[in-house]
């Protein structure tokens, strides 16, 4: 009853497949509601306008796509490099998650799903997120992104869920921010950038370390090898111990260089626990 649970037990079984169904245009062909358009108005749809539709909407397809792929990629380092970290959930309690650096919120889904221990594209209740960032734009565009559907009321409307919150601020400073969470037992800061400004990643390194749980994990993706290099350097003169540190082998090289991926490295660390003197 009281098992402790590896949180990625049944590892193959979570692996997810890269989501090529989506496609682009030349896979899907002719968008049909196209076609619909251009029957339903006997033709006054030209050929041109219903060339520049499939072409906007395939386009907006193939985001759809890259976009759902990212997710998978994120789910699937998750369910590889946390299982291998050996982390386990708490017991009895919702899992407290802090993301920073969180940008537009879009990996809220694949932290909410992995951590409340739900299948890929199920949102849990077992879990409390917490986004903060310092750009207020990219945060209104995350409490946009993750609003979903309330069917409480007559009118379906959409609102952020309860355990849910994103917060504008400087994460070099968390203790200054209301409402961010005084310990949490995951923090993720994807894509750190300490090539920009080392002594302030230093420092957001060790807000987290902070904020963490004795038993929690702190889970840090960086671009390129430089930056995992300089970060496990800055990581190297705080109080915390490394259990992963991989090139993670669902990273996304991106158009600038093969040596720049989305998260191309993956370091998993943890505090070291104090020892109280008998």
């Amino acid at each position: 009853m009281d098992k402790e649970i590896t949180i990625s037990e049944g590892l193959p079984d979570r692996i997810v497949p890269l989501r090529d169904e989506y496609g682009g245009t030349e896979e899907m062909g002719r968008f049909p509601i196209l076609d619909k358009i251009q029957t339903d108005t006997e033709g006054a749809v030209s050929g041109t306008t219903r060339a520049k539709g499939d072409e906007i909407l395939g386009d907006i397809v193939e985001m759809a796509r890259a976009e759902g792929n990212d997710k998978v990629r994120l789910w699937n380092m998750l369910v590889t490099y946390v299982n291998q970290s050996g982390y386990r959930k708490p017991k009895e309690r919702k899992t407290e998650i802090l993301s920073i650096g969180c940008g537009d919120g879009k990996d809220a889904r694949a932290l909410d799903e992995f951590f409340g221990e739900g299948n890929f594209g199920s949102p849990s209740d077992n879990i409390n997120y917490t986004g903060v960032d310092v750009d207020v734009n990219a945060i209104e565009k995350a409490i946009e992104r993750n609003k979903r559907p309330d069917f409480s009321a007559q009118v379906t409307k959409y609102k952020l869920p309860e355990n849910y919150q994103f917060i504008c601020g400087d994460a070099t400073d968390l203790a200054g921010l209301k409402g961010v969470p005084l310990k949490a037992d995951v923090v993720m800061i994807r894509h750190q950038q300490i090539y920009n400004n080392e002594e302030v990643w230093r420092k957001i390194f060790q807000n987290a370390l902070e904020r963490v749980n004795e038993d929690g994990i702190i889970i840090i993706t960086s671009f390129s090898d430089v930056e995992h290099e300089m970060m496990i350097k800055a990581i190297n003169t705080l109080n915390c111990e490394l259990l992963v540190n991989e090139r993670n082998k669902f990273a996304m090289v991106t158009n600038m260089s093969p040596k720049v991926s989305i998260d191309r490295n993956v370091l998993i660390l943890k505090k070291i626990k104090s020892s109280n003197p008998v």
